[in-house]
């Protein structure tokens, strides 16, 4: 691809940005009233007002060739910046609000000298910078918006908003006349001195905190073959996004090396469904076909899925700083749990029951990415899942570069599994683990005595409340409740000589709900000679106090299976 064909596909794709973006006015016309019930569809104006960055990450395909990673940052006021990584080099494309720049190393091979944009490309790559787009308060902007009737997208009907901005961009807005999502956006521009007709096809529509995003942005130029499709991986708002990575440096410079996010899905038998999941691959993955890699899988807690690590804890972020800073490179796994505990239930839910119970819920996960036909998360993860990502990626295949971690409900995952599948796992890592001491019998919230349950009438009466759904989770017997309870499970390890992984536990002294458990699992270990981390440290059950560690437990890990 030449430079300037590279510069008029990524001009595409930031066009493309700013035009996904739609908000309202008072409704007054019929203009008005379309860009009202879109604003409503997306997540309401006060949801979208209130994200002050994005950070995109997914791959671009040009001409239906290969894929490749991309990045975009967007931050208010007007900033914008792209990523694309080609062989010949990382291409970056930016604008600070005032001047737009970029670096292309693929047009002029090792050349990393930022240039400055001439005026009419400048323009397309600023109009990216709005995060709202043209449509938001487009009066005060000095756009003129016209409603042109209703047209097509996608094959299906659409109300079309025909807009001029007021430095002169002359573009169509499709809004879905059913779900009042945008479908299409055409819009006008002057490519290398010439007038081109950019179309761009939005699909896939998910929501990201309370926000309708499309995951798949199909675009062409009229009367031209070929075409980009953009495919997003993970979308997080509101990261902290140094604003130094907007601005054109004043010399040479090489980007910062960052890994690449991207999502995978297979279908699993002890499931029996299809699950999707999220990968991190390190900075050199991309480059470094011959390197393996070792592999820490990352488990969400109770009510989030394969994408909590990413949008709320930005797990790759920091994962790109411990890069830099000189800890291993790791790939890391971000499977869906759903709310299963990652082991074995003694009776799944019905599935059809299921879809129909999550239906009627608000928001959140579609209820074919929730249910599953057998509650066999152990199954999923250690056999399904560990099996696909040694096939599918570059990893070191064995249990001694494997590791698991996780939060909450996923902390008791990383513990369970790794005690039960020693040969899979080398290591475990929990955060605020949750269920570590099943069989506890007061001391909750975390506060007075507690002990041991010795009978199954004991855990009914403290369970009273939810005793037929604990049943149907784990049993009405109480060695079944023993064969899930990671301090007998520590106890059996020892008395049949079985290997034990490497442990490490991190939990804040104002949890109230995971405080004592994590202290009794801890006191077990050490009465049975068991060698493993532990750590109370000031924090509670919160997500500022998982942000706060996640970057010692991946330290700790790297240690363990990288070397």
């Amino acid at each position: 691809m030449t430079d300037r064909s590279l510069f008029s596909a990524l001009a595409l794709m930031t066009v493309t940005f700013a035009a996904s973006a739609a908000s309202a006015q008072q409704p007054g016309n019929a203009a008005d009233s379309v860009i009202a019930a879109n604003i409503a569809s997306r997540g309401g104006r006060a949801r979208l007002e209130s994200v002050r960055t994005e950070e995109l990450r997914g791959h671009i395909s040009f001409s239906g060739g290969p894929a490749h990673p991309m990045a975009v940052d967007m931050a208010r006021p007007d900033r914008i910046r792209t990523e694309i990584t080609l062989d010949g080099g990382r291409i970056i494309q930016a604008y600070d609000g005032k001047v737009a720049w970029m670096i292309n190393p693929a047009g002029s091979p090792g050349a990393t000298a930022p240039h400055v944009l001439p005026a009419g490309e400048a323009a397309n790559v600023a109009a990216g910078g709005d995060m709202d787009g043209p449509l938001v308060d487009y009066a005060a902007k000095g756009n003129r918006v016209t409603f042109a009737g209703i047209d097509t997208a996608d094959g299906r009907p659409a109300y079309r908003l025909d807009v001029v901005t007021a430095g002169g961009l002359d573009d169509s807005y499709y809004i879905d006349t059913v779900s009042h999502l945008q479908a299409k956006w055409r819009g006008h521009r002057v490519m290398n001195g010439k007038p081109v007709v950019f179309v761009s096809f939005f699909r896939d529509y998910r929501p990201v905190d309370g926000v309708m995003i499309a995951f798949r942005i199909d675009s062409s130029t009229e009367g031209q073959a070929g075409g980009q499709s953009i495919t997003l991986d993970t979308v997080r708002m509101n990261a902290q996004i140094p604003p130094a990575e907007f601005s054109m440096p004043a010399s040479g410079v090489v980007s910062r090396a960052r890994g690449t996010v991207t999502e995978d899905s297979l279908y699993s038998l002890a499931l029996g469904v299809s699950k999707r999941f999220i990968v991190y691959l390190p900075p050199s993955y991309t480059h470094d076909s011959a390197r393996r890699y070792p592999v820490a899988y990352y488990l969400h807690g109770t009510g989030g899925n394969e994408r909590s690590w990413v949008i709320g804890l930005a797990i790759d972020s920091v994962l790109d700083s411990l890069v830099s800073a000189g800890v291993p490179e790791m790939i890391v796994v971000m499977p869906d749990g759903d709310n299963g505990y990652y082991h074995t239930w003694r009776r799944s839910p019905d599935y059809e029951t299921c879809l129909r119970a999550r239906a009627a819920l608000l928001g959140g996960e579609l209820p074919t990415d929730y249910c599953v036909r057998h509650m066999r998360y152990d199954d999923y993860i250690v056999h399904d899942l560990v099996a696909h990502v040694d096939s599918a990626y570059h990893t070191l295949g064995n249990g001694g570069h494997r590791a698991v971690a996780g939060l909450s409900m996923g902390g008791y995952g990383a513990v369970y599994l790794s005690l039960k599948y020693p040969e899979v796992f080398a290591a475990g890592a929990s955060l605020s683990g949750a269920g570590l001491a099943l069989m506890r019998i007061g001391g909750y919230p975390d506060k007075g005595s507690a002990r041991e349950a010795v009978s199954i009438d004991d855990l009914q009466r403290a369970w009273a409340s939810t005793w037929p759904e604990m049943v149907q989770e784990i049993g009405d017997n109480i060695a079944e409740w023993r064969d899930l309870d990671p301090v007998w499970m520590a106890r059996g390890a020892v008395a049949d000589h079985r290997p034990i992984p490497a442990l490490w536990l991190i939990v804040g002294t104002e949890d109230e709900s995971t405080l004592t458990v994590n202290r009794m699992f801890h006191g077990e270990l050490l009465e049975l000679g068991i060698p493993h981390s532990y750590t109370e440290t000031t924090g509670g059950h919160t997500t500022a106090f998982w942000r706060a560690h996640e970057a010692r437990s991946l330290v700790w890990l790297a240690g363990v299976i990288a070397r």
